[in-house]
């Protein structure tokens, strides 16, 4: 019996993921990361997944947990997610590309 599907690493498949990694890391932790005001305990998970839009493209998903009052990233693991997390809010980034080009 086979649970879960073959995957390929999303630093294979995307050349940037470690820089991309890295960006997502050091934003989420400026004071400004949020719109809204929000209050984060241990332990929290915070999955950003980014669909390229591109056909038979995989999407890169990050994950971050939250410790001693800063998000840090770990390594993705859907079992984890699963088994001990509950979805608690999502939502979605409108013209995330659009508004960085304009700053």
């Amino acid at each position: 019996m086979i649970v879960g599907e073959i995957m390929i690493p999303d630093f294979i498949v995307n050349p940037d993921f470690a820089k991309n990694k890295k960006i997502l890391s050091n934003r989420l932790n400026e004071i400004d990361a949020f719109d809204t005001a929000l209050e984060f305990k241990n332990k929290d998970l915070l999955e950003i997944v980014i669909d390229h839009k591109i056909p038979h493209a995989y999407r890169s998903t990050y994950l971050f947990e939250f410790k001693k009052d800063s998000w840090r990233s770990v390594k993705y693991d859907p079992f984890r997610i699963a088994a001990h997390h509950d979805e608690a809010n999502s939502g979605k980034i409108k013209n995330a590309l659009k508004r960085t080009n304009n700053k």
